[in-house]
């Protein structure tokens, strides 16, 4: 059994080719043109041409990052837990029991996710665009990282190896929350504003394009009842297309304004931590920056006043095939063609969409 340390062995594999610096121009204006050719921004060409400036990506060495890495969990798991395959969801999800025969943890196979060569449930596809068959587990793990403080409740997630019918096979092991189901099987008028909202800010920064009403368990706490947010794996996308999904939308608690504990929050998010701590997992850039961008409209819009519902608007697709407006703004901002100043043009854009009451 091994249990994950500070080393990258179990990541996805770091290659990727680099455009060569010769005619810089020339190619520069053709992948331009040719990232246009779909109906949504290719932000594989925005990166590939970041290639070309060489301090576009900050030095991974400069960042510590230490997994997350419990050791008693961890054994008590390997000693003692008895694994069963979890009739529900697409992939391949363990239920793992203690010696009382009470569920301890929940274990995701990269291997048997859904679209992945060992997916015990034939689902041969992935059902979201950006997200590879085999990588989900390990956006389990950065959900965990990225919730800071813990704040919005991301059970205790890190990557282990497990035996699985005889086979060893990596994955995301995540502490078991009791609970009295999903949020699906109450109202949501049972929940405080201030609940919705710490999930609302990490769907966000996540870009979640799965946050449906049965990844929002339900606990209740001497008498008060609270959300716990679970299964990330189809977060982080590296792409636009897909568009996030956000239950909590159309909720009258993400209508009504931000408290100054949740504005405080999101104001001491350190959006270059957060890129750090994806890059030392291996993420590609084009999640990075969707994360980025993500963050940064979260940010402006709680600056601006804006309720989760407004930022939400903003994000979302009306429809599959109409692009959100974060879509047509970063359209519109890679058709000028001025990519080294992507940021720059990004934020002064921002600021006159969404900056201003």
């Amino acid at each position: 059994m091994l249990v994950h340390s500070n080393t990258k062995m179990f990541l996805p594999d770091e290659s990727s080719s680099k455009t060569p610096k010769s005619n810089f121009g020339s190619r520069r204006r053709e992948m331009i043109s040719n990232s246009f050719i779909s109906s949504t921004p290719d932000l594989s060409t925005f990166c590939k041409l970041q290639n070309f400036e060489p301090m576009a990506k900050p030095k991974a060495q400069s960042f510590n990052l230490q997994f997350p890495n419990d050791d008693h969990f961890a054994r008590e798991v390997s000693k003692d837990g008895n694994l069963s395959l979890s009739v529900e969801g697409i992939g391949g999800t363990y239920l793992v029991k203690g010696r009382d025969k009470k569920c301890i943890a929940v274990f995701k196979p990269g291997d048997e996710e859904a679209g992945a060569p060992s997916n015990p449930k034939k689902n041969m596809t992935s059902p979201r665009k950006g997200i590879k068959p085999g990588e989900g587990y390990i956006r389990e793990v950065a959900a965990y990282l990225l919730d800071h403080g813990h704040y919005s409740g991301v059970p205790y997630t890190q990557f282990m190896e497990l035996d699985v019918s005889g086979e060893k096979k990596m994955g995301s092991l995540q502490k078991y929350i009791p609970n009295d189901g999903s949020i699906i099987d109450f109202g949501q008028s049972l929940f405080s504003v201030t609940d919705v909202h710490k999930i609302a800010q990490l769907d966000i920064r996540l870009f979640n394009v799965d946050r449906n009403d049965e990844n929002l368990l339900v606990t209740n706490v001497n008498g008060v009842y609270h959300l716990v947010p679970i299964d990330h794996s189809y977060s982080l996308p590296e792409t636009l297309e897909d568009g996030p999904l956000f239950a909590w939308m159309f909720w009258k608690q993400a209508k009504m304004p931000m408290s100054e504990e949740v504005l405080e929050y999101i104001e001491k998010i350190d959006i270059e931590k957060d890129e750090k701590i994806l890059r030392m997992l291996n993420f590609k850039e084009e999640s990075i920056m969707i994360m980025k961008m993500s963050s940064l409209v979260l940010k402006v819009g709680a600056r601006a006043g804006l309720s989760f519902y407004d930022i939400a608007l903003f994000l979302t697709r009306g429809s599959k095939k109409e692009r959100s407006a974060l879509e047509e703004m970063v359209k519109d901002i890679m058709l000028r063609g001025d990519l080294e100043h992507f940021w720059e043009n990004f934020m002064n854009v921002l600021y006159e969409k969404i900056g201003k009451k």
